[in-house]
């Protein structure tokens, strides 16, 4: 800990892509709801080409609440992450072009709101374990394999939760080395590792199987087939136990589908991969007794990939009436309008003290393995 009096955080939010501007707006909801008095903030802002960058002071705040990094009149300077090892464990660094190198300062805690990858693979965790700095949510580990689907499918699976039936293409492997017998039709043919539906195609037989392979594999060298889900999406939020304690779920909710809608940028993959209503979903009660089983399944998910801190995980109730599990998203929108903190609000847990137990909670923790 530094010996400021006052617990310092850093807030790294923006980055490139569609999720730039629904980074920016969690970043706005998160500095809003730190308490001055606990809290000092330093908000470290990524540009669309790269850049991390300081985005301090009120302006700066009303520009992230409307999606978009803050103007800043002397031009960006540059901020980094010591190399691990270094004598400034926990600190930042700020690069000015005239000034030269200069220590920003160390912080207690990182709270990453930007995914580098696409979606989220863990890239921001690994580099922030490396620099030896504490941080809020999941691990390298959980995070990238929650941004698979086949291994958020396995891993799920072998906690008996319900999970479309699959078949996996790696690199190298042709259209004919798919076993067919694995899949239903129709079947979804898309990439393993994307965030969003780019690249995928619905089969209604197999005559299209080497054209939709050859569309995924634009996207991402690993596809993956898997039976075709369709029915009411379900979403469940996932958040830490306090002080060793076992996670929580929220109450789970149906997100009521408004044709023409898009999907909400920054909050992948999409559940079930049907539009998610932009703004202010619509949410309502599950069908009766699905409540508890979708809550059930989405702590095992949550726990099955070593998850910490919070997930939102997706589920679509299928035809036969069981909820089957579409994606883990370790890192979603934390945006006061969002789905996650929707659904904690729901439950009873207000969106200032959302923020501060995930923030108690990531302290806490420390660094080292999670």
């Amino acid at each position: 800990m530094t010996s400021n009096p006052k617990i310092r955080v850093a807030v790294v939010f923006g980055g490139p892509g569609a999720a730039h501007a629904a980074s920016c707006r969690a970043a706005a909801g998160v500095l809003g709801a730190l308490d001055p008095g606990q809290y000092e903030a330093v908000p470290v802002g990524i540009s669309p080409d790269g850049h991390w960058i300081v985005a301090d002071g009120e302006a700066g705040v009303r520009a992230l609440a409307a999606g978009r990094l803050p103007e800043l009149a002397a031009g960006p300077a540059g901020v980094q992450l010591p190399a691990g090892g270094t004598p400034l464990p926990g600190g930042l660094v700020l690069r000015d072009a005239a000034a030269g190198p200069a220590v920003l300062g160390g912080v207690d805690l990182v709270v990453p709101l930007v995914p580098v990858g696409d979606p989220d693979d863990g890239t921001v965790q690994g580099v922030l374990d490396l620099a030896g700095v504490p941080y809020m949510g999941s691990g390298v580990l959980a995070t990238a394999a929650a941004a698979d689907r086949e291994f958020t499918r396995v891993l799920a699976a072998a906690q008996g939760i319900p999970v479309a039936r699959f078949a996996v293409l790696r690199p190298g492997d042709g259209p004919d080395a798919l076993d067919r017998s694995r899949v239903d039709l129709p079947a979804l043919v898309r990439p393993a590792r994307a965030g969003t539906a780019d690249g995928t195609t619905r089969l209604v037989d197999w005559a299209g199987l080497a054209d939709a392979v050859a569309l995924a594999r634009s996207v991402d060298p690993k596809v993956l087939v898997e039976a075709e889900l369709v029915g009411p999406v379900v979403t469940c939020a996932v958040l830490e136990g306090e002080y060793g304690g076992p996670p929580e779920a929220s109450v789970p909710a149906l997100i009521q589908p408004v044709p023409g809608d898009q999907p909400v940028p920054g909050d992948q993959p999409v559940p079930g991969d049907q539009p998610v209503p932009a703004g202010q979903p619509v949410l309502a009660e599950p069908p009766a007794g699905v409540a508890g089983t979708v809550a059930g399944y989405a702590l095992a998910a949550y726990t099955a990939l070593d998850c910490v801190g919070l997930a939102r995980v997706d589920f679509v109730l299928a035809g036969d009436g069981r909820p089957y599990l579409t994606g883990i998203v370790t890192g979603p929108d934390l945006g006061p309008d969002a789905l996650y903190p929707r659904l904690w609000a729901a439950s009873g847990l207000a969106y200032p003290k959302l923020v501060q137990r995930l923030l108690g909670t990531a302290l806490r923790r420390g660094t080292g393995l999670r």
